[in-house]
């Protein structure tokens, strides 16, 4: 919200704030020192463009700036969120103006789409060039992350209902089910996902900036989407 804390949630996104949104919903943190032409150092958002940038699912521009109070779109805000959970697309999704929907986010929108984390409109359209508003970025944030784990402390003996996400490596999961689906964020870290006897009534997502191994031991899940940088034992 603002600095009164209010949440404006009719106000549209600027490129700034839904870089923190996703940074802190993923667990997003690492940086690489780098620098834009139109982010000042002391700028609150300086990090948090440097994370986006460095996690894959956002780019600067080529004159070297990142265009940070630029609002976001529908179509661009579909592709950030699909970047930073998901590996693989397929879905087949008809919006009534599914010509104006970009080609570099067609596949983002239907996928998220079909998974009903994002939806258009009463008429069936998409809008896809309209700006988003901060409730509907909530709102799939919400729909996508059900239970999060951050820290490396292991996961033992639960039964988690809806989708779980998790945002570190070098992490044991042992006699859990999960009603849902699993979402391990694009982290871009190098380390080991180890599952042990457990259920996954879903799908596991394996962000494709991940460079290490998910291990499945006596494990099963509907289906496992990864990423090209993993290995999966």
């Amino acid at each position: 919200g603002d600095d009164e804390g209010n949440l404006l949630p009719d106000n549209k996104i600027t490129r700034a704030e839904l870089f923190t949104m996703l940074n802190r919903a993923a667990g997003i943190t690492k940086i690489s020192g780098l620098s834009f032409t139109d982010v000042a150092e002391n700028a609150w958002y300086k990090n948090q463009a440097d994370m986006a940038v460095t996690a894959g699912y956002a780019a600067g521009y080529g004159d070297g700036s990142i265009h940070p109070d630029d609002y976001v779109t529908r179509a661009e805000a579909a592709t950030m969120l699909y970047r930073v959970f998901y590996a693989q697309g397929g879905a087949d999704v008809q919006f009534a103006d599914g010509a104006s929907i970009p080609d570099w986010a067609a596949e983002a929108v239907a996928e998220l789409s079909a998974l009903k984390l994002i939806s258009g409109y009463e008429d069936g359209t998409f809008k896809p060039n309209d700006p988003i508003t901060r409730a509907e970025v909530c709102t799939i944030l919400d729909r996508a992350i059900g239970k999060r784990y951050v820290d490396r402390n292991d996961l033992s003996g639960e039964t988690v209902e809806g989708n779980l996400v998790i945002t570190a490596s070098n992490y044991n999961i042992e006699n859990v089910t999960v009603n849902g689906n699993i979402y391990v964020t694009n982290t871009g870290e190098n380390g080991e996902l180890r599952f042990k006897n457990c259920r996954i009534n879903g799908y596991i997502y394996y962000g494709a900036n991940n460079t290490g191994s998910l291990v499945l031991d006596g494990t099963s899940a509907d289906k496992i989407i990864s990423g090209g940088q993993s290995r999966i034992v």
